[in-house]
């Protein structure tokens, strides 16, 4: 093909273009409308909405915050009420306890190395508060040697006594102003309710030893009793 040939071919494909354009944009202008492309149809995508979940709180949450809504209501009430609840200081004094007079099995026994008491008696003597303590030596002794122990409850001082003889654990089984009668116990004694806490009646055979608590002494046996320490009983009253 010869350049002019071709040249031609040229302008005439580039005239085609531009009569084709103009006419589009006439059609255009005039309202008139051009039909779509053939091709496949479009495919239109709807938006599916979110899943609507509720939130359930587990035990732990609801009691948590009932906690905190009642403490929060107490701190309220605590402010608006405007008086403290506890004031600093001193405590208040309180009644003094009664002392449980007579004779009575409520003694203050401590632990089984100590003295295991078996029955007491509480007493004013000469204005003073006094316990008397009757039992035995405990296992840092001999359980087998009786002792009796005298409390000023008012003085705070306590002094205690072997019986002269050796013949087990001991009772009050009389009082007689401020001489005590002490007597072995019978080891039966547990099953005679309220045995410790009543005198005897009549004299029971076997040995007795009576003490004055006001002059410390033995009346009944010539021995002179002598205390000996117990570093590990306190002077306290009876409960």
């Amino acid at each position: 093909m010869s350049p002019d040939r071709t040249q031609l071919s040229a302008w005439l494909s580039l005239c085609s273009t531009l009569v084709l354009i103009c006419a589009t944009v006439l059609l255009v202008a005039c309202g008139t409308q051009v039909g779509p492309l053939s091709g496949p149809a479009a495919v239109v995508l709807t938006e599916t909405p979110p899943i609507q979940t509720t939130y359930t709180p587990n035990y732990k949450e609801v009691a948590g915050t009932e906690i905190a809504l009642t403490e929060e209501a107490i701190r309220t009430s605590v402010a608006l009420t405007g008086v403290p609840t506890w004031t600093p200081g001193i405590p208040p004094s309180e009644p003094t306890s009664t002392p449980e007079l007579g004779l009575h099995s409520g003694c203050s026994n401590k632990n089984s190395l100590e003295p295991f008491f078996i029955n007491c008696w509480g007493g004013i003597v000469n204005g003073d508060y006094i316990d008397v303590e009757v039992g035995r030596e405990g296992s840092l002794g001999d359980k087998q040697q009786g002792v009796i122990m005298v409390v000023n409850i008012s003085q705070q001082s306590s002094e205690m006594y072997r019986t002269p003889q050796r013949v087990g654990p001991v009772r009050i089984v009389e009082v007689d102003g401020t001489r005590f009668t002490l007597a072995p116990i019978d080891y039966y004694y547990f099953e005679t309710p309220g045995a410790l806490q009543t005198p005897w009646a009549t004299t029971t055979p076997g040995p007795v030893f009576v003490f004055d608590i006001a002059t410390r002494q033995w009346v009944s046996s010539t021995p002179v009793p002598t205390p000996f320490p117990s570093p590990s009983v306190s002077a306290s009253p009876s409960p």
